[in-house]
């Protein structure tokens, strides 16, 4: 049976050489509305299937990349730029590829932090956003807990061991169903020489994290309070990433999201992967211009990937020269090869 999509590969320049960043292309490439959705930290393109699929039943071109060192992508030379300048530069790149002047926005954590940033840059191409659990304050006790496991994972001896592991590290997800589970962890894993499994991304993608881990929030507000598109902000009641008054305070600064929340769990539910069409997305239609201003990615009980946290050397000064400068500069080189990723090699 042949996929759904399309998967293709953009050449990105950073400071330490070139490298690929992988995507997924679903629907008509002459589409006029084009989708572009982004993962979280340790996920991957395929976190975004079922809602691909369902956007593209709304005449929609969607487009999901696997962020560098994460999926198919290359992994980087240099760890210290697995950071938020890094994944900006990738995007508008990426952007660029598709050949499309405007493009809605769907961001799981670090994607939606990533969309954040490209959406508060003068003549940004991002004219609808959607911020899942994440937003311009990230708070400290949120990034420590992440830090715990990020890049780090115990032996994986098969599938079953790989599940336990993620069920352990996405607890906070809410209820799934076994064969939601098995979705969530079948994408993110691939097969050692010996048999064993190892998780899809480049344990690297810590070292910068772990070396910026702030004791403090760390705030946001002036790229938040820049971005002029509409907003939606969609949160897990318990969330300890995005909260309560900080979602509160996007309601009524910058783009004065508009923000729907699930109750009764830490996030919101990843429902992008769930196989119940209730949950595969609701969708807010304009009826005036038949087409849809926003899409929901949360049924009533949610949907995110919020184990995935943005990289804090993208939140200090580091970010704001770089993200001011609008340039990556350094030498032209080879990325560092990734390994083989096909879970059956």
């Amino acid at each position: 049976m042949s996929e759904p999509f399309r998967r293709r590969k953009v050449q990105c320049a950073s400071a330490g050489g070139l490298h690929g960043v992988a995507y997924l292309e679903w629907g008509e490439r002459e589409s006029s509305k084009t989708l572009v959705c982004v993962h979280g930290l340790t996920r991957c393109a395929r976190d975004f299937d079922r809602l691909a699929a369902e956007m593209v039943r709304h005449g929609y071109r969607v487009v999901c990349p696997d962020v560098a060192g994460r999926g198919d992508s290359d992994w980087l030379e240099n760890p210290m730029e697995y950071a938020v300048p890094t994944y900006v530069y990738d995007m508008v790149t990426l952007i660029a590829r598709l050949d499309v002047e405007s493009v809605h926005w769907v961001g799981t954590s670090l994607g939606g932090l990533v969309g954040m940033s490209v959406a508060a840059m003068r003549g940004s191409p991002i004219t609808r956003l959607v911020l899942n659990d994440v937003g311009p304050v990230l708070t400290a006790v949120s990034l420590e807990r992440l830090s715990s496991y990020v890049g780090k994972w115990p032996p994986l001896p098969n599938i079953e061991a790989a599940e336990l592991f993620v069920r352990s590290t996405s607890a906070s997800f809410g209820p799934h169903t076994e064969a939601e589970w098995r979705f969530l962890t079948e994408h993110v894993v691939r097969k050692n020489a010996d048999g064993s499994l190892r998780m899809h991304y480049d344990p690297a993608i810590a070292v910068p994290f772990n070396a910026e881990l702030s004791r403090k929030d760390v705030a946001l507000w002036s790229f938040y309070d820049t971005i002029r598109c509409p907003t939606l902000v969609l949160r897990g009641e318990q969330s300890d990433l995005l909260r309560r008054d900080t979602a509160e305070q996007m309601a009524v600064r910058g783009p004065r999201a508009k923000s729907s929340k699930s109750p009764g769990s830490a996030t919101l539910r990843p429902c992008f992967t769930t196989t119940r069409s209730r949950s595969c997305g609701s969708f807010c239609w304009n009826k005036q211009s038949g087409r849809i201003d926003f899409a929901i990615i949360c049924s009533p009980k949610g949907g995110s990937d919020v184990d995935d946290p943005p990289l804090l050397q993208s939140h200090g000064a580091s970010f704001s020269r770089a993200h001011s400068r609008g340039h990556v500069g350094g030498r032209i080189g080879c990325g560092r090869q990734r390994e083989d990723r096909s879970l059956e090699s």
